[in-house]
């Protein structure tokens, strides 16, 4: 069996981590084309989407800290609804935030706030959710037009 040795391991980091920017990237323009009716530049939208992932790995890993103190079981957390109320809840918040202070609006140039953030980060949601839901549909004809 062929293991990547760390150079290997590293560049399949590399490669997966731009593949993550560059689609985080895709979504974020198309919610912020929906939203704000204007394109951001890419290297904008890229330095908002590290911005916002360095955010969240700090929430979310603090909530999961306390809860961990508080008495949850970490290996179990995942599957505590309270805590995925929670950590959804408080992510989407702390990402509308860095929306709303990172992107600033066409016509004057100023934030665009909390509220258009939020907007934004719906937008990103029903954009993910339409395109996981054409994914399924096609790898569900495949499937059934392979009868496997």
């Amino acid at each position: 069996m062929f293991a990547p040795g760390p150079l290997g391991m590293l560049l399949m980091f590399i490669l997966i981590f731009a593949a993550y920017l560059l689609v985080s990237a895709l979504f974020l323009r198309l919610a912020s084309r929906w939203v704000l009716k204007a394109w951001l530049r890419w290297g904008h939208v890229i330095k908002v989407v590290l911005i916002n992932l360095l955010v969240l790995l700090v929430v979310n890993f603090t909530l999961g800290l306390l809860f961990a103190l508080s008495g949850a079981m970490p290996m179990r957390m995942h599957d505590d609804p309270l805590f995925n109320l929670v950590s959804f809840l408080i992510s989407m918040a702390a990402s509308a935030y860095v929306y709303g202070h990172w992107i600033t609006s066409p016509e004057t140039d100023e934030p665009i706030g909390f509220g258009q953030g939020l907007l934004i980060y719906f937008a990103q949601l029903i954009i993910t959710l339409a395109i996981a839901l054409v994914i399924g549909l096609l790898v569900g004809l495949i499937v059934a037009a392979t009868g496997h």
